[in-house]
């Protein structure tokens, strides 16, 4: 047993010494790459200095390379001579002609002087004067003389050697101008607006595209609830899709705008009708009796007929005959509702109009002299 035991603890030195080691080499191991790290930090960092010293550098060289050519240019600008144009280009007017015919003979002279007094003062004074006077000619600004206002400027035979450059300017504005074009969006006034959406609804009942052409109606109705042509052929496609109800109510709301609209209510007496409704189709007809509509007045005798409304009938055609004389038909029926009213004078005499018209068919003709053979002819 002491055998084993001292072999376990040999073990167990042992063990603790290798950690001991492992300890220690780690701990070496984590200082050498924390070194290697501080290393390379600086390296990096060394030359992030290094460019940006060389990009401030490049940046002041730029700037003193750009103001010693402005410096330069301001010098080479000041020791020109500042002298006149020779040539000023103007428009070809009546005046620019007659300075021309002024400054040209003074040109001349001016030249002709200037010669003389060149040769006579080479002849009189030595050469050192002539290269002095030589100098002084060159530095001298050019002779300009005034006369009437008109500026005279002498022209040396170099200048008129020179071929004349025009001025950018007027270069610029003899340049054409391009188009431009320019795309503004204005706001279109509610009429505008009726009026394309109506095309439209026109356009799509012509397509025969119903659902579009309601929508459109519906947005005019919406737009401007007064108009009248949008809400007649809504309710004229309602109709025709036999939604009654819908057509009724938007024809009511046009019949309460426009009492005196015929259309109006003839679309709602004729919907009413078609449902067999024809007591109050009779009410809305007959609330504008005195309308001056052929159509109206035939539909409202009608309607009134089949309710035994005699005194209604007859109105109706006695407007009828009025509006339309020539018919035979109107006065076979204002005839007939005096028959009915035992009016039986006013009856033949009815009869006769109607047979005098000659465009009866042959059993009305028949009927009329029938009764007439009834009434005593």
């Amino acid at each position: 047993m002491s055998v084993i035991n001292q072999m376990l603890k040999e073990l167990e030195q042992r063990n603790e010494e290798n950690k001991n080691s492992s300890g220690i080499g780690s701990a070496q191991l984590v200082q050498k790459r924390s070194n290697t790290v501080k290393i390379v930090l600086l390296i990096l960092i060394v030359i992030l200095l290094n460019i940006l010293g060389l990009y401030v550098w490049n940046l002041y060289s730029e700037n003193e390379a750009f103001k010693n050519a402005a410096l330069s240019e301001l010098k080479q600008q000041n020791k020109k001579p500042i002298e006149l144009d020779s040539q000023v280009e103007e428009k070809p007017t009546a005046t620019s002609k007659s300075v021309n015919s002024v400054t040209e003979p003074a040109e001349k002279l001016v030249s002709e002087q200037s010669s003389i007094a060149e040769e006579e003062s080479k002849k009189d004074e030595p050469a050192s004067n002539q290269i002095a006077t030589k100098n002084k000619d060159n530095t001298q600004n050019k002779q300009v003389i005034q006369d009437d206002n008109v500026v005279i400027t002498p022209v040396t035979q170099s200048e008129k050697s020179k071929p004349y450059t025009q001025p950018a300017e007027t270069i610029k504005e003899q340049e054409p101008k391009q188009p431009t074009l320019t795309i503004s969006r204005s706001q279109l006034s509610p009429e505008r607006v009726v009026q394309n959406k109506l095309t439209k609804a026109e356009r799509a009942i012509i397509d025969k595209d119903v659902p579009k052409a309601e929508q459109l109606f519906e947005d005019i109705l919406l737009i401007q609830p007064d108009h009248k042509s949008a809400r007649k052929q809504l309710a004229a496609l309602w109709f025709g899709r036999k939604l009654f109800s819908p057509a009724l109510n938007l024809l009511s709301q046009g019949i309460s705008m426009y009492p005196d609209e015929v259309d109006f209510r003839l679309m709602k007496a004729r919907i009413l009708l078609n449902q067999n409704n024809n007591q109050a189709a009779y009410h809305v007809l007959n609330d504008f009796s005195t309308a001056k509509n052929v159509e109206y007045q035939a539909l409202l005798a009608n309607t009134a007929q089949s309710l035994g409304e005699l005194d209604t009938v007859l109105l109706a055609y006695q407007q009828l005959v009025i509006l339309e004389k020539h018919k035979g038909k109107w006065w076979m029926g204002l005839a007939v509702a005096m028959d009915q009213k035992s009016q039986f004078e006013e009856a033949k005499r009815a009869y006769t109009m109607a047979l005098s018209k000659g465009d009866l068919s042959n059993n009305s003709a028949q009927f009329i002299r029938q009764r007439m053979n009834e009434l005593g002819e």
